[in-house]
């Protein structure tokens, strides 16, 4: 998956379109559930890489887990 993302950055670049990868937070489940932490509000309320601040950012993965992947 982000090979093709990778590919696709690169050849849609000539034509001013970015391509990034969002890689969403681990899956509804009980342990989940049950984790400690922060709420997160979602990605869907930060539409950043829909934003004219954007246009400079693109190839990029960005994990949207709220520091799940950190722990």
């Amino acid at each position: 998956m982000l090979e093709l993302s990778h590919v696709s950055a690169f050849e849609l670049a000539e034509h001013q379109i970015t391509v990034n990868t969002v890689l969403p937070g681990a899956a509804l489940t009980p342990g989940a559930i049950n984790a400690k932490g922060p709420l997160s509000d979602g990605p869907a309320t930060r539409p950043f890489f829909a934003s004219d601040s954007a246009r400079a950012i693109t190839n990029q993965a960005l994990a949207i887990d709220g520091g799940f992947s950190v722990s």
